[in-house]
């Protein structure tokens, strides 16, 4: 009998998860050594995503089951100056190069497109 909408783990002696498959039966005679576990979903963490990566899944094997879970680590200062940039840069040459010449018009020194960009970073 497969249970439909599960998915197991296949384990060897070694706790080593071998293979994944959906709808199995656990019960079905497998080589020496091996068996199939469930694997148990853990609830998908909120995190910031401005701030923060998520990274997994990672699987913890026990005794009956597997748990699936994720971790939250945060961006390092450079991650989030990156994206920052990269937001900004999303836009394209042209129109970046006409914000900075509006911008221009209201400064006494004008400002490079790098130093522009430095500039929006503020504003992300």
């Amino acid at each position: 009998m497969t249970h439909l909408g599960h998915t197991y783990g296949l384990v060897n002696s070694n706790n080593e998860i071998v293979e994944y498959r959906n709808d199995v039966d656990p019960d079905l005679p497998v080589k020496s050594g091996f068996k199939w576990l469930l694997i148990v979903e853990s609830s998908f963490p909120t995190y910031n995503i401005e701030t923060q990566n998520i990274t997994g899944p990672f699987y913890t094997v026990n005794e009956n089951d597997i748990i699936k879970y994720w971790s939250i680590v945060d961006k390092t200062p450079e991650e989030i100056d990156g994206e920052k940039v990269s937001k900004i840069l999303s836009v394209g040459p042209n129109i970046l190069n006409i914000l900075l010449h509006y911008e221009n018009k209201t400064r006494q020194t004008p400002l490079t497109l790098e130093e522009y960009v430095v500039y929006l970073k503020d504003y992300f």
